[in-house]
């Protein structure tokens, strides 16, 4: 059998065995409803109430800011179209890298967004962000709402959470981050940070797909989606307990320990700089994911690359998973103004916890086979044509 290298983290990791072990035990032992009164539903409802505990703790918040969603895109929904549907006079300040969720979302309130610009790293520009704060604020528009991602998920750019949420506070807005690239990497504090809603999902942390969470300051009104009394009324729908369980083990288990890690991305970087010099890293190279390595090739098809190296038993993604099968080059590249050359040639690489030197030296030599490979065929096809 093919050995598989999996450097596809960033779209989805694997389940852990602890966390398989709680949401199997718990799928057979813990089967009633936690609305029930009798003895079985109140198990269900003790699961609930500390899975609910452990991670607002480990977030510094308190248990019912907490509601378990299936996952960041809804999250990111619900804070952002929940704020806006609640406060109908709503203007919503982002930035043009943001996940496709929240991109999508956007394009449908086109008349009530404002972006804040990036550079060319992928960072916020905050001059600029301060300027559409003040505006808004000055001509008394409605309520603000500012929503940045934690971590960028096709480059990896890490922005400055806490300097963008005292942007914001200083002219009464609310802001949002979907953390769910950076949960797994860094300590999140959001009363340290000053972060009013957090999305993450379960996925990128070797919990089940399908489960999540969405912080909320108390105070913040939003209007749900699903109508029903499960989380004090604002996520209807009865919980989903054994994944539930789940996401609060993983969560249990996160190490922020990522030297080990960013040690192999530097090799990676070094590998690759020994025999190719036609290619360029994308996003910031100091305040970046551990894992995350966002690298594009000149005049290389990234599909294509990506399909080789999958032939080799190699998982790597083109962007974020989330995008795949779009026509268009990723709305990210572009923005951080990626050349035409270079922009439809890129593969993201993001690493597991356990890679080593030796799958390093592997990936490296066969992704440098399959690029010659690539364009011994594009000379092919320019001189046939």
């Amino acid at each position: 059998m093919k050995e598989i290298y999996y450097f596809d983290n960033a779209a989805t990791t694997p389940l852990h065995p602890q966390v398989l072990s709680v949401v199997t035990d718990t799928l057979t032992t813990i089967y009633g409803n936690p609305g029930s009164l009798h003895s079985v539903g109140r198990k269900a409802k003790q699961v609930l109430v500390e899975a609910r505990a452990s991670i607002a703790e480990h977030i510094g918040a308190h248990p019912e800011e907490i509601i378990f969603t299936s996952g960041a895109c809804e999250g990111n929904s619900l804070a952002i179209k929940g704020y806006m549907e609640h406060h109908r006079d709503t203007v919503l300040i982002t930035t043009p890298i943001e996940h496709a969720s929240i991109a999508a979302l956007c394009r449908q309130q086109s008349d009530s967004v404002r972006y804040a610009p990036v550079d060319w790293h992928g960072f916020v520009d905050l001059d600029r962000l301060h300027d559409l704060c003040r505006k808004e604020y000055l001509e008394g528009t409605g309520h603000l709402l500012v929503s940045i991602q934690a971590a960028n998920n096709e480059i990896g750019t890490i922005q400055n959470l806490k300097e963008i949420a005292g942007i914001v506070h200083q002219y009464k807005g609310i802001f949002h981050t979907d953390a769910t690239q950076l949960f797994p990497y860094e300590a999140l504090d959001v009363k340290k940070l000053g972060i009013d809603m957090l999305s993450m999902s379960g996925q990128k942390i070797n919990a089940p797909k399908g489960i999540g969470f969405l912080y909320v300051r108390e105070g913040i009104s939003l209007t749900p989606f699903n109508y029903g009394s499960q989380m004090e009324g604002r996520r209807g729908g009865t919980e989903n307990i054994p994944y539930i369980a789940g996401l609060a083990k993983a969560v249990q288990l996160l190490d922020y320990n990522n030297v080990s890690m960013s040690r192999m991305q530097d090799y990676l970087i070094s590998r690759l700089r020994r025999w190719e010099d036609d290619f360029i890293i994308n996003g910031s190279f100091v305040h970046r994911l551990p894992n995350n390595l966002s690298i594009s090739f000149r005049n290389i098809e990234g599909e294509a690359l990506a399909m080789l190296l999958d032939c080799k038993g190699i998982c790597v993604s083109t962007a974020s998973a989330c995008s795949t099968g779009s026509p268009e080059a990723s709305h990210v590249l572009q923005a951080i103004h990626v050349p035409e050359e270079y922009i439809n040639g890129t593969i993201r690489i993001s690493l597991p916890r356990d890679i080593t030197r030796r799958d390093i030296d592997y990936f490296t030599n066969t992704l440098h086979t399959c690029l010659i490979q690539l364009r011994h065929l594009t000379r092919y096809e320019d001189a046939d044509a």
